[in-house]
Protein backbone atom coordinates (compact mmCIF):
# COMPACT_ATOMS: atom_id res chain seq x y z
CA UNK A 1 0.00 0.00 0.00
CA UNK A 2 1.34 3.40 -0.89
CA UNK A 3 0.06 6.93 -0.84
CA UNK A 4 2.13 9.56 -2.57
CA UNK A 5 1.19 13.25 -2.47
CA UNK A 6 2.84 16.29 -3.95
CA UNK A 7 2.99 19.96 -3.13
CA UNK A 8 0.42 20.73 -5.80
CA UNK A 9 -2.23 18.37 -4.41
CA UNK A 10 -1.76 15.29 -6.59
CA UNK A 11 -2.40 12.02 -4.78
CA UNK A 12 -1.46 8.59 -6.07
CA UNK A 13 -2.78 5.43 -4.45
CA UNK A 14 -1.36 1.97 -5.00
CA UNK A 15 -2.02 -1.52 -3.72
CA UNK A 16 -4.61 -2.00 -0.99
CA UNK A 17 -5.38 1.73 -0.68
CA UNK A 18 -6.18 1.96 -4.39
CA UNK A 19 -8.41 -1.14 -4.20
CA UNK A 20 -10.28 0.22 -1.18
CA UNK A 21 -10.79 3.60 -2.84
CA UNK A 22 -12.17 1.91 -5.96
CA UNK A 23 -14.62 -0.14 -3.83
CA UNK A 24 -15.60 2.97 -1.89
CA UNK A 25 -16.45 4.88 -5.07
CA UNK A 26 -18.52 2.07 -6.58
CA UNK A 27 -20.06 0.15 -3.66
CA UNK A 28 -20.45 2.32 -0.55
CA UNK A 29 -23.72 4.12 0.11
CA UNK A 30 -23.68 7.93 0.15
CA UNK A 31 -23.60 9.71 3.49
CA UNK A 32 -27.05 11.16 4.24
CA UNK A 33 -25.58 14.24 5.94
CA UNK A 34 -23.43 14.90 2.87
CA UNK A 35 -26.44 14.54 0.57
CA UNK A 36 -28.44 17.00 2.73
CA UNK A 37 -25.54 19.45 2.70
CA UNK A 38 -25.30 19.18 -1.08
CA UNK A 39 -29.03 19.89 -1.44
CA UNK A 40 -28.75 22.99 0.78
CA UNK A 41 -25.76 24.21 -1.21
CA UNK A 42 -27.55 23.71 -4.51
CA UNK A 43 -30.59 25.62 -3.20
CA UNK A 44 -28.37 28.51 -2.08
CA UNK A 45 -26.60 28.56 -5.44
CA UNK A 46 -29.92 28.62 -7.28
CA UNK A 47 -31.06 31.57 -5.16
CA UNK A 48 -27.80 33.44 -5.77
CA UNK A 49 -28.10 32.78 -9.50
CA UNK A 50 -31.68 34.07 -9.58
CA UNK A 51 -30.66 37.24 -7.72
CA UNK A 52 -27.77 37.81 -10.12
CA UNK A 53 -30.07 37.24 -13.09
CA UNK A 54 -32.60 39.72 -11.71
CA UNK A 55 -29.88 42.30 -11.17
CA UNK A 56 -28.54 41.79 -14.68
CA UNK A 57 -31.94 42.24 -16.31
CA UNK A 58 -33.28 44.99 -14.02
CA UNK A 59 -31.54 47.84 -15.78
CA UNK A 60 -31.61 51.40 -14.50
CA UNK A 61 -34.83 52.97 -13.36
CA UNK A 62 -35.85 56.13 -11.58
CA UNK A 63 -38.58 56.43 -9.04
CA UNK A 64 -40.72 59.53 -9.40
CA UNK A 65 -42.90 60.66 -6.51
CA UNK A 66 -45.96 62.67 -7.45
CA UNK A 67 -48.27 64.40 -5.02
CA UNK A 68 -51.80 63.14 -5.04
CA UNK A 69 -54.46 65.48 -6.35
CA UNK A 70 -56.49 67.09 -3.52
CA UNK A 71 -59.63 65.28 -4.71
CA UNK A 72 -57.94 61.95 -3.84
CA UNK A 73 -57.99 62.91 -0.16
CA UNK A 74 -61.79 63.05 -0.31
CA UNK A 75 -61.94 59.38 -1.33
CA UNK A 76 -60.60 58.32 2.05
CA UNK A 77 -63.28 60.32 3.87
CA UNK A 78 -66.02 59.10 1.51
CA UNK A 79 -65.30 55.50 2.51
CA UNK A 80 -66.04 56.24 6.17
CA UNK A 81 -69.64 57.28 5.59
Amino acid sequence: MGILSTTFGRVELSGEAADRFQRHMTDDKPNLAAKASLARGQAMLARIDSIRQAQATAGDFKLRVVRAHPSCHNLREAGKS
